[in-house]
């Protein structure tokens, strides 16, 4: 099915649910085994926790039953002890496109990245001082389009103009301890170099010396806890090349440093270049006899709907052509006798 076909498939008679419509198997699978391990509370008050924590859990049945799961419950040794104290970070990256489509992109919508980083109470024992993020763009993305949206982390928003692409500021921050009346400097710079890397650079200075820190339990991301004073995130945006051709994959991962630690890398965010923008169904449902769904349509584009009863079958059924007026349009579809029926919006 190309890019830009929209498909459902619908028991008639019956409440649409989300197992009535073509989901990928992998997803599906995902979504049964949570099920099967357990179900969220109607009034859940710390859902992403609860997710996290179910994630864990399918992580752990599949891949090894028989491992530990890391002890939520580790805290960070007295520190008044003499010890060896190092940052961590548990990295994640994130990503999406203004088509509205899973994965998929088309060279002209932007592309959204969010990469998160935190402090992790399971595996450091002192706050971060120094924390380089690094991020290489991909060839078929156009580097200059690179826009900052937000950086962030604890209570701390770093203020930044509008339509940036690069950043040289200096914040300054409380000292994190109870009781202290520290302040520190933090150091914040952002560019994209001639390679095509963006880099984020975090450091911490002392006001008194202009220099780092002489205190080892002194930084700007300190040892996360419950209030997420430990964790924070960098987004950014930026377009395809327009001469990028359908099919392109684009692809990067980011670079996530803690003072001297080893770098780690993020997973890998991935798109596919579409020569179109998916279709995007809008309040699909059935009421009584009739199919009814909205579509989002471009003006003077002309979109057909078909059907068939089987999808061993070839022989889909012409139903209706709408021409699109930049509008949503609502659709309406007499449905047959048989107990499925499948639907197709498609493009020429």
């Amino acid at each position: 099915m190309p890019f830009s076909d929209a498909a459902v498939d619908f028991a008639f008679g019956d409440t649409p649910s989300i197992s009535d419509m073509f989901i990928d198997p992998a997803v599906d699978w995902i979504f049964r085994k949570i099920h099967d391990i357990t179900r969220l509370p109607e009034n859940q008050s710390d859902p992403v926790d609860t997710l996290i924590d179910i994630f864990k859990r399918v992580i752990k049945e599949t891949i090894d039953p028989d491992a530990d799961l890391p002890d939520d419950s580790m805290k960070q040794e007295n520190e008044s002890q003499s010890q060896s104290v190092t940052p961590g970070d548990p990295n994640e990256k994130i990503g999406w496109s203004e088509s509205g489509w899973p994965g998929i992109t088309t060279a002209t919508h932007a592309l959204h990245y969010v990469v998160f980083f935190e402090n992790d109470p399971r595996i450091a024992t002192a706050p971060a001082q120094e924390v380089i993020i690094e991020d290489a763009l991909d060839s078929n993305l156009d580097w200059s389009t690179f826009r900052l949206e937000e950086i962030a982390w604890g209570e701390t928003t770093v203020p930044m103009p509008a339509e940036t692409s690069s950043l040289n500021t200096r914040v300054t921050i409380p000292d994190y301890r109870t009781g202290g009346d520290k302040s520190w400097w933090v150091d914040v710079a952002v560019e994209v170099d001639a390679t095509g890397t963006a880099r984020w650079t975090f450091r911490t200075l002392d006001p008194s010396t202009g220099d780092w820190p002489e205190d080892a339990l002194a930084g700007f991301l300190p040892v996360n806890n419950a209030t997420g004073r430990g964790q924070g995130h960098v987004a950014f945006r930026i377009r395809p090349l327009g001469t990028t051709p359908a099919g392109s994959q684009l692809a990067n991962r980011a670079v996530i440093r803690f003072d001297t630690e080893a770098p780690i890398e993020t997973g890998l965010v991935l798109f596919t270049v579409s020569d179109r923008a998916p279709l995007l169904l809008q309040g699909i449902g059935v009421t009584g006899s009739e199919f009814r769904f909205a579509l989002p349509t471009e003006a003077g584009v002309s979109y057909t709907v078909e059907s068939i009863d089987d999808l061993g079958s070839t022989d889909w059924v012409h139903e209706q052509t709408i021409v699109g007026d930049g509008s949503v349009i609502p659709c309406v579809i007499p449905h047959s006798t048989n107990a499925h029926r499948f639907f197709r919006v498609r493009q020429p």
